[in-house]
């Protein structure tokens, strides 16, 4: 069997704009795929603390009123993706990213990527 044809997961994060020196995480979401057929997901929403431009919320649809109601602490979002992706990657699941360049450049993020808990994973 190809490996495109076991599990993949599919990763993809919204921010609060597309400036990676200044955006903040305000929805992630994993996607467990196989056979081309969605198997499992996860999604979570995060208040950035910060206020979330017009034209993010034309993009996502997520409102800073929303974020901060319903919303968890970024970081707490951005460990708990991380150890989801990191565990599907240690059991041999190729990762699929979106943008993927982008993420560990996030402020909200960056952290996370450069040392915390994905440091030399992804």
């Amino acid at each position: 069997m190809g490996w495109h044809r076991g599990l993949l997961i599919g990763f993809d994060l919204e921010t609060t704009g597309t400036d990676p020196r200044t955006a903040r995480i305000v929805t992630a979401a994993v996607v467990e795929v196989r056979g081309g057929e969605p198997v499992g997901r996860r999604e979570w929403l995060a208040d950035p603390q910060v206020p979330i431009p017009e034209d993010a919320v034309a993009v996502h649809g997520i409102t800073g009123e929303r974020a901060a109601a319903d919303g968890r602490p970024g970081r707490e979002v951005v460990e708990e993706v991380a150890e989801v992706l990191v565990t599907h990657w240690r059991a041999g699941a190729p990762v699929v990213a979106y943008n993927a360049a982008f993420y560990p450049r996030t402020s909200s993020t960056s952290q996370v990527f450069q040392g915390g808990l994905v440091g030399g994973v992804l």
